[in-house]
C-alpha cells in the first residue's frame, strides 16, 4: 500500500508525507510516515483495525529515547476520487487525511 497523508503545515500550507511500510491485510491497515522537525527525522508508526467507514487504531513514536503512543480515529470522505485512489480518509481529531493506495 503507498499513498501520502497530509497535514496542516505552517501558515496554513498543508505538508503531503509519503506512507512507507504500507500494510493492507483483512480488516487491519498499518504504515507510517516520517518528517523532519527542528533537524530531526520522526518517524511516526500508524496501524488500526477497518471497520466500514470507520479506522481506529494507534499512532506509535519515539521522543527523546521514550516510545509514546495514542489513539487515532479516521472516516471514510465520501468525495470523487482520481481512478488511482482506492479512498480519502479524514481524522476525527485534527484536520488531516490520507489517502491510501494499493500497489
Amino acid at each position: 500500500m503507498t499513498g501520502t497523508l497530509s497535514t496542516p503545515g505552517s501558515g496554513g500550507q498543508r505538508s503531503d508525507q509519503a506512507i512507507t511500510e504500507g500494510k493492507l491485510k483483512g480488516g487491519e491497515i498499518s504504515f507510517a510516515v516520517s518528517r523532519e522537525f527542528q533537524g530531526n527525522q520522526i518517524t511516526t508508526k500508524y496501524n488500526g483495525k477497518i471497520s466500514r467507514d470507520t479506522i481506529k487504531g494507534k499512532i506509535g513514536t519515539e521522543q527523546n529515547g521514550h516510545a509514546l503512543s495514542r489513539d487515532w480515529e479516521a472516516k471514510r470522505v465520501p468525495e470523487q476520487l482520481s481512478g488511482e485512489e482506492q479512498a480519502l480518509w479524514e481524522w476525527l481529531s485534527r484536520v488531516s487525511r490520507f489517502n491510501p493506495r494499493s500497489p
